[in-house]
This record gives C-alpha cells, sequence and structure tokens, in this order.
C-alpha cells in the first residue's frame, strides 16, 4: 500500500470512528534538524575550516534522518500488522482522548491533491527566480572584486617586474632586499584590504547573499516542509496509538529541507576567494 493510499484509508477510519471532525488542535513538535545547520559565513575569504564543519554537519543530518526514516517504518509496519477490529479498537480508544484530531487529518487527506498541485508549482517557480537572482548576485559580486583588485594587481605586477631577480635554471624571480620584499607583502594587505571591503555588502550579516538564503529558507525550504507536514499529518496521528513517550513517528520533511538548505549554503559559500598570500620569496642571495 502507497504512503498516499495508507493515508486515505486511515481518513476513512477516522471518519467512519469519529463522525463529525472537530477544530484542529497543534501537532507534537518534532526534533528540529535546523538546530544543527551552521550560520551563514560572514568572513570574505575561503576558510577549510567552515567547509570541513558543513560535509560533518551534513553528514550527521542524514545519519540524524536515516535514523528516522527506519523509525517511521518500524511504526508503520506495527500498525499495519494490526488486526483491523484491534486498530479500530485502539483508534476509538485514542480518539476519546484526542476528539480534535481528526479534524487535521481529515483535511490533510482531503487536500493531498490540491495541495501538492498549488504548492509545488509555486514552489517551483520561486526556486527558478530564486536561482536566478543568486546567478545575478554572484555576477556582480565577481565584478565588484575584480574592479576592486585591478588597480592593485598592476601595482604587484609593476613591483613584481622592477624590483626581483630571476634564478636557477627554471629563472624563478625572488625579491633580494627587505625593503622590495616588504613593499610587496604590504600590496598583498591592500588587496586583501579591499576585498574584504567589497565582501562586507554581500557576505556581512545583512549583505545581499545572507538576504538570498534567509529567502529561500522562507520563499521556498519552509513551504516544502509546510506541505509534508500536511502530507504526513494522518500517518502522524494514527500512529500516535503505538507511540512510546520517548520515540514517535515524524516526518522527514524538516531534514529534508535543512540537508537541502546545507547545499546552498556551501555553494554560496563557496563564492568567497582565498586570501591573497605571498607566493614570491625573499633570497637575498639572489644578488650575489
Amino acid at each position: 500500500m502507497t504512503k498516499r493510499h495508507l493515508v486515505r484509508s486511515i481518513a476513512a477510519t477516522w471518519c467512519l470512528t469519529l463522525g463529525v471532525p472537530h477544530t484542529v488542535t497543534g501537532q507534537a513538535a518534532a526534533m528540529d534538524p535546523w538546530k544543527k545547520v551552521p550560520p551563514a559565513p560572514t568572513t570574505c575569504f575561503r576558510d577549510d575550516a567552515f567547509d570541513a564543519r558543513l560535509q560533518a554537519t551534513s553528514q550527521e543530518l542524514l545519519a540524524d534522518n536515516n535514523r528516522q526514516v527506519a523509525l517511521n517504518e518500524k511504526f508503520l509496519a506495527r500498525f499495519n500488522s494490526m488486526e483491523p477490529m484491534e486498530k479500530m479498537r485502539r483508534t476509538q480508544e485514542w480518539m476519546m482522548k484526542n476528539p480534535q484530531a481528526a479534524a487535521k487529518m481529515i483535511e490533510a487527506s482531503a487536500n493531498l491533491g490540491t495541495d501538492a498541485g498549488t504548492t509545488m508549482v509555486d514552489v517551483a517557480s520561486t526556486t527558478e527566480r530564486l536561482e536566478n537572482e543568486l546567478q545575478a548576485q554572484k555576477k556582480a559580486f565577481d565584478a565588484a572584486i575584480d574592479q576592486a583588485l585591478k588597480p592593485l594587481l598592476a601595482k604587484q605586477e609593476a613591483l613584481v617586474k622592477a624590483k626581483t631577480t630571476l634564478i636557477g635554471e627554471a629563472r624563478i624571480p625572488v625579491f633580494t632586499t627587505d625593503a622590495a620584499y616588504a613593499e610587496y607583502v604590504a600590496i598583498i594587505g591592500e588587496q586583501n584590504a579591499a576585498s574584504e571591503k567589497v565582501c562586507a555588502a554581500y557576505f556581512g550579516p545583512k549583505g545581499t547573499l545572507h538576504a538570498w538564503l534567509d529567502r529561500y529558507r522562507a520563499d521556498v525550504l519552509d513551504k516544502k516542509v509546510a506541505f509534508a507536514a500536511r502530507n504526513d499529518a494522518a500517518l502522524l496521528q494514527q500512529v500516535a496509538i503505538i507511540e512510546t513517550p520517548d520515540s514517535r513517528y515524524v516526518s522527514t520533511g524538516p531534514f529534508d529541507a535543512a540537508r537541502e538548505y546545507m547545499g546552498r549554503l556551501d555553494h554560496v559559500s563557496r563564492f568567497r576567494r582565498p586570501k591573497a598570500t605571498p607566493t614570491i620569496e625573499l633570497d637575498k642571495r639572489g644578488g650575489v
């Protein structure tokens, strides 16, 4: 039996049991995978530690999701293995204690097809729009960085040409005086400072890329989670009759959304460039 068919079967059972739907009550809060998602970076330069943290968190969320999926499947197997009369008896008993829960289940079952069509079309359209916005922001970010660095790179090139010596068979350039090397290092520092100034508008706490990530979560991922919760409402209510206080059937929509967000966060964080460092050495022997 498919999940949708099971939901509709449960809806029919509950309608027979309850007769008349009541006002919806709140659903028990599920675990929150978003608590494990790190905030977007506010620094300008690529950070290996941040990349490693994202990778580790993504694997942790995947493991959490797999554990919950296994637990959900166990609950459904127990529910499906019940004798029909026992299932009805336990459902009626649970309903006497939770009469308002049926309305949410019935509503979710009735709106499955309509919600799917409306929500998914809206989400797909929003996703396309936001992806186009992100591409435009990346182009603007790269152009701003390139523009800020252009005069400094030219300044560095002129310095290297005027004050380095080529040594060895490979003709490797080196600085041969402390003063020339210090001037070179200072230009590298100017480049990093210029990059940070540009980055603030994009990766600062109120930067445009942070705002984009917030919009993606609110306009795409939160809607996907809400849709998954509505689809799972009937199962969440019905399997409650066989749950234990410390474990229960939980919609995995939040896990999917958190992991999708992690992918977007990783993609956006990689817009940042490595911090510039000196690549030409100081070798006073080059002047001998």
